[in-house]
Order: structure tokens, then sequence, then C-alpha cells
């Protein structure tokens, strides 16, 4: 047999982690690590079972019998929970630990199972872990080397919410790990107890409601246990979301599956294995989408009455324009009108057989009396570019509206009408499912092809920002976080609709000049200005924006798509660099050497005073999301992230409670602000001088507080008498500095050529005293001057 691709679900899952419009997170169970010989959950009780047997034997005869009842009891009990509980009973803690370990210890060893490595192939975000092996750690370890992942296990994902806000993919080993007993959930008031926590559910939930989660691995047992699964009724999860990866084929999989809102994707297992669930993995790692060709678009205008024989080509040419615009339409919209390939193809003939009476169909003008278009008004070009002219109008109803009209020659470009087709079909799409922040096609047409749409009063964000009227952090993040939300919110459509062609022209401020502070981000032509070759031009705006296409669009390569969120990260990041600096990007410079120093010190120049390494961590969001390879590039959904979190703080940096953040922040108020390097896989800074000072700050989540670390050696060249009469001072002074502001000594290791430091501070101490904190570091680097 082999995995069949077709199934519903399945491609519906493969759509989304092909074109990255969602975030992907795994939960597997014991069947992916069984390749490694990993028991299950029945074949660990066994073995518990068997130990308790066996320690029996020794057992007085009162004793024996007492045990032999239970374990007649074990052998049949079905709830793991209380079997587990009744045998670490019975066993002790010593011999019930050493058990566990000796039947997990193959996991340390063992060839890491295909499927485990698979999971990090097809870039999942995180894994919800039911197994104790890490297996998928050492899968992780394996695929990135040198990278690191936040792994947290046991009660401490109650702790764990930072995760979720974070850009690095972690692991969250919820029955723990098989190092550290004190993390197992095995036994049912192990399972309570962490249920009872409101940070554990909360972080559950979270996963379950914001990301797609595929489950994987889920055998009999681990359905039977209840436990976490069956709770996923009380998530009231969109069932779009959740997706089953199974062999089993009865009737209760597919009851249970539905009562918690899963898509089932089935694959077949024999004898030798589980390999059709490879082929499924192996198909997502292949799977590159393509966008499907769209049909003709249906007038959707008022037309003239059908009349019962369309007239020739030759008798429509004496007619004037916009009464062959009328007569063509209504034909073209009862050819239409079944939706089928046979309609399509009659309409091409049709459209073959008119080509002259089309043509003529096409002039339009703002003079009268050719200003008319199928009974809109055109009274003033508004722009004009390399595909299209735009268009002031007025309805019948007198409402004044935008209305693009393509270019004539565009019909004869497959590529170009199939373009605007799509973009159609995309606008109808998002209409209908009433995405806000996007402006509906009220009317269109392909004879001639136009959209027409509200008039948005107010400038476009390249107009705004040229005339120097957004020039506050908070109107950055605020205007960059609404894009965001309005790309994914079409993005996460079951339909998955995407932009390509996110620059500041497309992007509209409605009411801007009335209160720009509340002004209202509209975003234009969704999948409309796009199309494959179009290197230096949009539908509207000319040739001089190629800077904003993601490098896919293009110059193609195999193993990417632009039918990818990823392309709209690139044109969001580099709409976020023209935000801040108000300098266009230009073709191919990402590439640059030096793009992520050009991108620091350029948008450093843009202070923040109340938080100042705002525009440090902006430049880096800018560098993230317009990497060069696409699939290590920054989602959309990390760009909304970095960028909510940004306006959170501007607006009230007293309600920062995030180590890392103020880690940041204690570096950037010193004066070295330009001079520190930050690593986001290590959530720390570093500040490192000619004079041999070296200071880190690490932020630590799950602790709540910051690190710091302050190190000098000798480089040979200071006197000596000097060091000896003054670094013991020097290095009681830094101490004495630290205890001021809060902090906690931890380690202080001073000789007479060197100095290592490390102090804690929590977050709430480190938040309160922020500029002191950058004073102390301040004093630290000059106390270490010889």
């Amino acid at each position: 047999m082999m995995f069949d691709k077709k199934q519903p679900s399945h491609v519906a899952f493969r759509g989304k982690v092909a074109e990255r419009t969602t975030q992907v997170v795994a939960w597997i169970g014991a069947g992916l690590s069984a390749d490694a010989g990993v028991p299950s959950w029945a074949g660990l009780k066994q073995k518990l079972w068997q130990a308790l047997n066996d320690k029996n034997q020794t057992n007085e005869d009162a004793e024996r019998k007492r045990v032999a009842g239970k374990l007649r009891y074990l052998r049949d009990e079905t709830n793991y929970w209380r079997a587990f509980e009744m045998l670490s009973e019975e066993l002790g803690a010593a011999t019930y630990n050493a058990v566990i370990r000796q039947a997990l210890d193959p996991a340390l060893s063992a060839k890491i199972p295909k499927t485990c490595e698979s999971l990090w192939k097809i870039r999942v975000n995180g894994i919800l872990n039911m197994n104790l092996d890490r297996l998928a750690t050492r899968a992780f370890n394996a695929q990135h080397v040198g990278e690191v992942v936040h792994e947290v296990s046991g009660k401490q994902v109650a702790g764990s919410a930072h995760v979720l806000s974070g850009h690095r993919p972690f692991i969250a080993n919820l029955h723990g790990t098989m190092d550290d007993s004190s993390t197992w959930v095995f036994r049912q008031a192990e399972l309570d107890k962490l249920w009872s926590d409101e940070g554990y559910k909360a972080f559950l939930s979270a996963c379950l409601m914001t990301r797609t989660v595929l489950f994987v691995g889920l055998t009999a047992d681990d359905t039977a246990v209840g436990g976490h699964l069956e709770r996923l009724k009380s998530f009231n999860v969109k069932p779009e979301s959740l997706f089953w990866v199974t062999n089993r084929r009865d009737t209760a999989t597919d009851r249970w599956a539905e009562s918690v809102g899963m898509r089932l994707i089935r694959y077949g297992s024999d004898d030798c294995g589980h390999g059709e669930l490879q082929e499924f993995f192996d198909d997502l790692v292949s799977f590159r989408s393509v966008d499907e060709v769209p049909p003709p678009v249906s007038p959707q205008v008022p037309v003239h009455e059908v009349l019962p024989t369309l007239p020739t080509q030759a008798e429509l040419m004496v007619l004037d324009a916009e009464e062959i615009r009328k007569i063509l339409n209504a034909h073209a919209a009862e050819i239409l009108a079944p939706q089928t390939e046979d309609a399509y193809a009659r309409y091409e003939e049709f459209c073959d057989i008119y080509d002259q009476a089309i043509y003529r169909a096409w002039y339009v003008s703002t003079s009268a009396p050719f200003n008319r278009l199928l009974g809109f008004t055109l009274t003033e070009r508004i722009a004009s570019g390399a595909f299209g002219t735009v268009y002031r109008a007025t309805s019948p109803d007198g409402q004044s509206l935008a209305i693009k009209v393509l270019h004539e020659g565009i019909r004869k470009q497959q590529n170009l009408l199939r373009t605007f087709r799509r973009g159609v079909r995309s606008m109808q799409i998002l209409s209908s499912n009433n995405v806000k922040g996007m402006v509906p096609y009220l009317q269109y047409s392909e004879i001639p092809a136009f959209v027409a749409m509200e008039m948005i009063e107010g400038p476009n964000l390249k107009e705004a920002v040229e005339a120097q009227q957004i020039n506050e952090w908070g109107d950055r993040l605020r205007i960059g976080k609404q894009i965001t939300e309005i790309i994914l919110s079409a993005h996460h459509l079951q339909a998955r609709v995407l932009h390509r062609d996110i620059r500041p022209p497309n992007i509209m401020l409605r009411d801007f000049y009335q209160a720009p502070e509340l002004s209202e981000v509209v975003v234009l032509d969704f999948d409309l200005s796009w199309h494959k070759g179009a290197s230096e031009n949009s539908i509207v705006f000319g040739n001089s924006l190629s800077g904003y296409l993601a490098p896919e669009q293009l110059s193609r390569a195999g193993d990417v798509s632009t039918r990818n969120a990823a392309v709209d990260s690139f044109g969001l990041g580099m709409t976020l660099y023209f935000l801040a600096t108000g300098n266009e990007p230009l073709f191919g410079q990402h590439q640059h050497r030096n793009w992520g120093e050009t991108l620091g010190e350029l948008i450093a120049t843009q202070e923040c005073n109340q938080w100042r390494s705002l525009p440090n961590r902006y430049s880096r969001l800018v560098e993230r999301s317009t990497l060069h390879k696409q699939s290590i590039r920054w989602g959309v959904s990390d760009v909304r992230l970095e960028l909510a979190r940004l306006l959170s703080v501007w607006t009230d940096p007293s309600t920062v409670d995030s180590a890392e953040l103020l880690a940041e922040e204690i570096l950037a108020r010193s004066d070295y602000v330009r001079r520190y390097k930050w690593s986001d896989e290590e959530l720390s800074g570093e500040i490192e001088l000619p004079t041999g000072v070296f200071i880190r700050a690490r932020g630590r989540e799950l602790e709540k507080e910051i690190v710091l670390e302050v190190s000098w050696s000798a480089s040979g060249t200071e006197d000596r008498k000097n060091l000896v009469k003054y670094l013991p001072k020097s290095s009681d002074s830094i101490i004495s500095m630290l205890k001021r502001v809060g902090c906690k000594i931890l380690n202080s290791n001073i000789t007479n050529q060197s100095v290592d430091i490390v102090a804690t501070a929590s977050v709430y101490i480190a938040r309160k005293y922020l500029n002191e904190f950058g004073e102390a570091i301040d004093k630290i680097t000059g106390a270490l001057r010889f």
C-alpha cells in the first residue's frame, strides 16, 4: 500500500505546512519512539508489573498473598494512571524509578527514529512531548547543529508562557524527562496536580488556540489514558486547526476524534512497521505549493439585458465604447454563469471572436462622453503605472469611488491576466469572511479589466513617511502591528490568502489627516499586484520599488515557493525598514554583507527614550524578516509577535516582566547602547572592551531573573603595583554597586590577575532600577581600568 496523498485532511494540513501561514506544533506520543526500542505505556506497565512480581517472591507468606492479589488486579487494569499509582506504592520509590530508567535507557544511544527527525524537517514551531525519552531533543540537535531549542519539562510548563512569545523552537516535555524523576507524570495524583495549575492549562490552551497542532505517534494506550487529550474538549478549538495522523480505522476512533475537534489523516501499517507514516512526512517535506489557474472573472456590474442574438463584431464596432461594454459583459456573464471548465473554454472562444470589440471597449477617459464606465463616471486620473491607471469616480448613486483599470495590453499576457483574476478571487474570499483592514471590491469586470472600490480618504504610507508625518516609535509600531494583523487574518482563512506585494503605496491610512493617532490602516490589492516576472513593476506604482519583493519572486529555485507566507514576511520587513528610516530598500540590499550593521546604524538614529533597546530590537526584527533564505526567514506571526511586544513596552514600560527584555534594556541604559551584542539564541547580551572588561546580561524567564556576569583579566601591560593596590578595592566597589541596585552576589572570584563576579536580580528589581543598573555598568567599566 501507499499513503493516500489525496485525503482532504492531508491536503489541508500539507498546505498549511508548505505555505507557512500558521505556526505548527506537534503533539507526540509513544508510537514515535517505538523504533528506538522505547516501551509504550502498556510495555512500561508490564515491566513494572514484572518487577513487582519478582520482588514479591521474597516476601513472607501473608505479604506475598496480599501483593499477589494486587498483581492480579493490576494485570487487567486499563487505567494507566491508577495502575502506575499502585505500582509505585508497592514497589517503593527506588525500585519504581530504577525500572523506568532501565526501560528508557535504549533511547540514550538508539538511532533517532526517522519520523522524529522529520518533524523538525517540516519546521514545526514546537513539540508537546508525552514521552520521557528526549528523542525529540536529540532529533533537533541533529538537524540544527549549533542552534538552541527551548526545553521545559513537567511543572516547568506552567511558567513557560514566554516560550510561546519567543521565536525559538520549543519542546515541552509534558510528562517530564527520564533523567529527572521529579518531573515524571505517570500517576493520577501527578496529573491532577499538573492540571490544577492555571499556568499549565493556560500554556496548553494557548498552543491549541493559536497554532495548528499535529497529533502523531498516539497509540491506543495514549487515548485510553484520558488525561491531556480528553481535556481538549474544554478548549473549544476550531476543528481545522487539529490533525491526528493515525493508522486506526475503527468507528470509535472517528467518534473520539470528532468529539475533541480533530481531523484524521490515515495511513496504513503492516507487520514491517509504519512505512506509510514516513511517506506522509516525506510528502510534507518535498511538497511545494503552487497557484491554481484562476477562472475568468464573471462581471459583477449592472449590465445590458442579454440580447436574443449577439451582434456581430462589425455591428458592435459602430456603437460607442460604453454600449459595447454593456453588451459584451451581459453575454460574458451568461457564458460564465455555470462556472464549469466548458463555460470557461466558451468564454475564451468568445473573447477571441470579439477581440476588436473588446479592444474598443477598453477605451476610457476623464473627458465626457468617454468617461462612462459601466455606469460609473470617471472624474480624475489619480495615478498611473506600468500596468494600470487609478481614477477617482462617481457611482450612479453619487458615491465617491476609486476605480483601477488595467492597461489593455495586459489581456494578451496570460500571466498578468491570471494575476488580475487571482486578485479578484482573493478579494471575494476576504470580503465574504469580513476580514477587517481591507477594501472590498464593490464591482469588477474583465471587459475591460477593472475593479471599483471605496475611495480611502487619507495618504498612503509612502506619502505619510516622506512628508515626515510619522516620527514617533509608538506610531510606527501601531501601524506596523495593524498591517501585520490584517495580513495574518488573511493567512489564517481556510483559503489562506497571501498578499505578495506588501509595500508602502499599497497601505492606506484612513482619516490620517483628521486624527493621525486614531487613523485606520487599510491594505490594498491582496494578490493583485504581484505576478511572476514582475521584477520591477506593480500594477499601479511604477518601477522603483523592487526592493520590497522577496528574492523567490524574482528568481525561482527548487526548494522555494512563491505561494509561501514568507513572501509576505519579506515585504513586511522592508516596509518596516522604510517606516523607520524613510529609505526605499534597494534591490538585493538584504544580501549585502553589512545589511545588519546598516540596519542597526540607520534605525538607531531614531532614538527611543522610553525604552532604549527598542531601536536595536526593531532592526533585528527587520533583518530576520528579510533573510534571503526562505526557510529560515521569520514568519508573519513572528513579526506580529515582536511588534506587539515592542508596542507594549513603549506604551507602558512599568509593566514589563520579561527577563530577556529587561536584560537587554540594562545594557542599553549604559553608555554602550551602540556597542553591545545581543544573542536571541542565548537570550543574552555582551559588552567586551579593549581594557579587558567583559559584561554579560542574561534573561532567565522561568526564574524571572536577570543574571549579570562581570569579568576582567590582566593583559600583562598593567602596572603590577597598581593591580595589587587597587584591584581588591575595585572589586569590592563593584560588588557594593551591584548590591545597591538590588543584586544578589552568587559568586565572586578575585585574584591579583582577574575578576569574576556573578550576580542576579529579579525582574521586579531590574524594572524598578533600570537607570541605576545602566549607571552601574558604566561605573564598573571605569573601575576596571588600570
